[in-house]
This record gives C-alpha cells, sequence and structure tokens, in this order.
C-alpha cells in the first residue's frame, strides 16, 4: 500500500471509531442465546453461533456443564454463523471446556429510541462542552473491540548449554463488527517480537501477521465477503490463507467458495508458491435447543508451479441433543495425476477427527474420540513439561469418564493410545481431580497423575495445582510437577524432571489485564528459568 493509501486507510479508521451512530448502552436491549462448543484450541473456544443469532464481539458467555458454570468466556470473532470465544483470564481452556458443552450468551440488540420533533424555541447560548467520552468507549461505539499488549519473555540456562533467550514483544488484536453501521467488519492479528540471544549475542526480529481481513455483511442480506488474511470456519483444514471468500447462508443452508494462497510457512509472510482454491455447501436443521445437526461438504485443492500439491474431500458434521454430542471431521486425499502414477489410491482417507460425549447423568458425563491429523496448528505463548507431554500423545485415540460426586469436586479417568511423537506408539492411564470454592477462601486445588509407557520409556506424570483467589481482580495460581522416566529392560539412564511455578492474574481496571507466570525446572540437561509477563490494554 502506497504512503497515501495508507493515510487514507488510517484517517477512515478514525472516523469510523469516532462515529457517534451506534446506540449507547442505555438503548440496547438484552436477548439471550444458546449455543454449543464444537472445537477447543489452546485458548480458543470455537460456538455454533455468530452473528445471524445476534452474537457480537465483546460478549461474555458462560460455558455450562451438567447445570453448573464452569467459566467465563468472552467473544472475540464473529462469522456468520460461528464465533469464537477467549477466557476472560486469557489462560489456556485446558479441561476445563469439552466439545458439546452448552453456552449460555448474551447478544445485544439495539433500539433506537422514538424522539417527538422538538418545539421552535429561541436561540440559545452554546450549552458547556461535555465530559470527553473515554476513547475506549468510543471504540465500542464503533463496533470495534480489541485489545494491545506488551510481553515479555525470559528463559535463562541454568546449565549453559545456549538456550537462554529474551524476548519482548507487541501484539495488536482487533475485531469489528458493523463498524460504524456501515456493515463492514474489520480483524487483525498480529505480533512484533525481538529475540536476543544470551550465547551468541544474535537480535531476531520477526513480525508475524496472523490475519488481517475486511468483510462485507450487510444486515438483511444472506451474503459475506472477507479479503485479506483469513481462515475459514466452514473449513478448518485449510488453515490460513491469504485472500478472498465469499458465503451465502440460509437459516437451513449454506454454499461459499474461496481462492488464494498460503502463508510463507517461516516467516508467515504473503506468498505465491501454492496456491489454493476451494468451495463448500452446508445444512443443517432448524435452531433446537433440545437437539440439532450439521453438515459440511467441501473440495480444496492446492497447487505449486501449476502442479498439484493436495487435492482433497472436506466433511463435517455435527449431531447433539440434550445428552449426546457427536463432532466428526474427514479429509479424503483425491490422487490424480503423479499422485496416481506413483501408485496412491484414488481416494484415500488422511485425516480424521472424532469426539463423542454423552452425559449418563447430570454428575456423570463419558467421552471418547480419535485424531490422526498429521498437522494441527498451535499457538502458544509459552509451554510447559505438561503441555510438552500432551502435545506429544495428540495424536491417537482416548476414552474417559468424568464424575462429580459432589457439588464442588470432580474427578476424572481416561485412557489414551497414543501413535505418534518422538517415541513412537505409547498406552497412558491419566487420573485428575479438582476441588472448587474451598473454604471461606474459594480455594481451588487441581491434582493430575498419569501412568503412561512406550517403546523407550515407562514413566509417571504428577501435577499439583492450587488457584487462590484475593477477591474479583487478583488470582494467584501455584504449581509443581514431575516427570520420571524408567528405561524399558534396563537399557538407558533413568531421567527425572521437577518442576515449579507460580502465576498472577491481575485485573487492574476494567479494560487493563497484567499476567506474570514463571517457572524453574531442575531436571538433568533441562535447568531452565522461564518467566512471561503481559500487561494488555482492552476495549
Amino acid at each position: 500500500m502506497t504512503g497515501r493509501g495508507r493515510s487514507v486507510a488510517l484517517a477512515l479508521a478514525l472516523a469510523l471509531a469516532l462515529a457517534p451512530g451506534a446506540p449507547s448502552r442505555a438503548e440496547e436491549q438484552l436477548a439471550t442465546y444458546r449455543a454449543r462448543v464444537t472445537y477447543v484450541s489452546g485458548s480458543s473456544v470455537y460456538i455454533d453461533a455468530g452473528a445471524r443469532s445476534g452474537v457480537v464481539v465483546g460478549d461474555r458467555v458462560d460455558v455450562v456443564r451438567d447445570g453448573h458454570v464452569v467459566l467465563v468466556l468472552e467473544v472475540r470473532e464473529v462469522s456468520g454463523h460461528r464465533a469464537v470465544l477467549v477466557p476472560q483470564d486469557g489462560a489456556p481452556v485446558g479441561e476445563r471446556v469439552a466439545i458439546g458443552d452448552e453456552v449460555r450468551l448474551v447478544a445485544r440488540k439495539s433500539v433506537t429510541p422514538v424522539v417527538a420533533p422538538p418545539e421552535p424555541a429561541p436561540p440559545a447560548p452554546p450549552p458547556p462542552r461535555a465530559p470527553r467520552t473515554p476513547l475506549r468507549e468510543r471504540l465500542r461505539e464503533a463496533g470495534l473491540r480489541g485489545r494491545v499488549g506488551l510481553a515479555w519473555l525470559a528463559v535463562r540456562d541454568r546449565a549453559d548449554t545456549g538456550g537462554g533467550f529474551s524476548q519482548p514483544a507487541l501484539t495488536v488484536r482487533l475485531d469489528g463488527s458493523d463498524v460504524g453501521g456501515s456493515g463492514l467488519g474489520v480483524h487483525l492479528d498480529t505480533r512484533v517480537r525481538r529475540t536476543y540471544r544470551d550465547a551468541t549475542d544474535e537480535t531476531v526480529n520477526r513480525t508475524r501477521v496472523y490475519r488481517a481481513s475486511v468483510e462485507w455483511y450487510p444486515a438483511g442480506t444472506p451474503w459475506r465477503v472477507s479479503v485479506g488474511r483469513q481462515f475459514s470456519q466452514a473449513l478448518a483444514g485449510i488453515s490460513l490463507f491469504d485472500g478472498a471468500l465469499a458465503e451465502y447462508q440460509r437459516p437451513r443452508w449454506g454454499a461459499g467458495a474461496f481462492v488464494g494462497s498460503e502463508p510463507d510457512p517461516a516467516t508467515m509472510s504473503v506468498s505465491t508458491g501454492t496456491r489454493q482454491y476451494g468451495a463448500y455447501l452446508q445444512a443443517r436443521s432448524e435452531r433446537d435447543p433440545r437437539r440439532g445437526w450439521e453438515g459440511t461438504a467441501g473440495v480444496i485443492g492446492s497447487y505449486v508451479g501449476g502442479e498439484i500439491n493436495r487435492e482433497f474431500l472436506y466433511l463435517q458434521g455435527r449431531y447433539r441433543t440434550q445428552r449426546l454430542f457427536v463432532s466428526l471431521i474427514q479429509e479424503i486425499d483425491i490422487n490424480r495425476g503423479w499422485r496416481a502414477a506413483s501408485g496412491q489410491s484414488t481416494l484415500e482417507p488422511t485425516s480424521t477427527f472424532v469426539f463423542g460425549r454423552y452425559r449418563l447423568s447430570d454428575r456423570i458425563v463419558v467421552d471418547a474420540g480419535w485424531d490422526d491429523r498429521q498437522n494441527v496448528r498451535l499457538y502458544r505463548d509459552r509451554t510447559t513439561p505438561e503441555t510438552e507431554f500432551d502435545d506429544s500423545s495428540r495424536q491417537g485415540y482416548w476414552a474417559g469418564v468424568n464424575v462429580r460426586p459432589f457439588e464442588r469436586f470432580r474427578v476424572g479417568l481416561r485412557f489414551r493410545g497414543a501413535n505418534g511423537g518422538a517415541a513412537g506408539s505409547s498406552d497412558s492411564w491419566t487420573l485428575t481431580t479438582r476441588l472448587e470454592r474451598l473454604t471461606a477462601a474459594r480455594l481451588g486445588l487441581r491434582t493430575r497423575s498419569t501412568r503412561y509407557t512406550n517403546a523407550l520409556y515407562d514413566g509417571w506424570l504428577h501435577v499439583l495445582g492450587v488457584d487462590v483467589p484475593f477477591g474479583e481482580r487478583l488470582r494467584v495460581g501455584l504449581e509443581a510437577g514431575r516427570r520420571d522416566d524408567e528405561p524399558v529392560d534396563g537399557v538407558g539412564e533413568p531421567r527425572s524432571l521437577p518442576w515449579y511455578g507460580f502465576d498472577i492474574d491481575l485485573l487492574v481496571t476494567r479494560s487493563i489485564y497484567l499476567l506474570l507466570d514463571a517457572e524453574r525446572s531442575t531436571g538433568e540437561g533441562q535447568e531452565y528459568d522461564q518467566v512471561y509477563l503481559t500487561l494488555s490494554w482492552r476495549f
């Protein structure tokens, strides 16, 4: 974009932000809607309701399981029939939310007040200037939500193996819905980082744009058109792409098509090396809080230099009742051209994700699933030995049961058979417990014990966590864990990795949030101190 183009775009954005046409909070009427969680990734929760159900960016919603509120989320992204939510504390969702959980949200519907025409009056002196409206309120009235954050990650290598670094960062997230009443939406998610390496004095600057798009969906029409860096919520298999997407949605069915290119996987810059094209159809049941279904079928192709890179069919289905939730994602490769010449089958299932959850009673829930997806993009600000262990055993099958014998006590047992990771196939059993709102201090206690075995090691993973709230604004968490590996058949050396740490969440004001997270690991060859600090302003 030229300098003049950037100036025009900036002026337009400021004009929209200051536009007075949006209704005030006093003019908003609240209407309750219900939806279901369809997917969970990191700190993002996806639900099956969107702008056409009245959902707007900034809404606060309750996640309800077995009739109890388990977490409060905030809407960050909205399309016609989908929305992405994140926890208000900014922490990863973990086991706090499961696919199929009910989401109760409040969507705002503006009401235009009726004002009688004024009677003629003699001229009067100008009234005194009204107090200035805070920038945060002006942005929200214009339909803009988001956050600006400063972060600092430091890793100290106490073993002097060259792994230490420090990394300041700037993050900007912007989501706009019907900005200034124009029928336009904007989305921006970018992170700028500078990394300082302790061992080499090397400095690396990186700018990552994860989303930058403008969409058009005027009220009263079934169309939505989006241009820029984006992802398709209907086709999870394509991840991010730079291009254009057009979508037509009716209450019972929908269709869409897109064209674009994959960003460079190393730098996330715009690249035309791999072109992508796709189209899809959707069908869904009438909205009913007791039961419903939805299905998506699409075809996607990617090409490099005019040659086939990959062509595949994409199938997705969901079915829910008040007790049952089932979700299926299936990709089927279409092998033709050089792929067929190499001896591959014409149609070959290559990526499957199946999840089912059934509520036996108000206190007992069982679930099971299968995941053999090769590549799943994960966005994490920091990792722990626990998250690394879980990520290494993602591929495979699992089954579990969660029981709530008492109001404030939950216990879960899960078996997982993994077929991926550095150690190959593995089996594990995990027992988790959670105690909530203990004593007058409302303490929370979490435990986890995992017994696992693979081709190289048999081992244990133990985690203990304590949450201590101080009023409504401050929370302190303490965590300690240990992983012990014993070599199979006595080949190799035993390994042990203890770690402990704390995190502090502070809501400084309604819009300023502070997070401090510190961790120390003391295992042989894994002697690291890690500190993560972030300060964000939300609007």
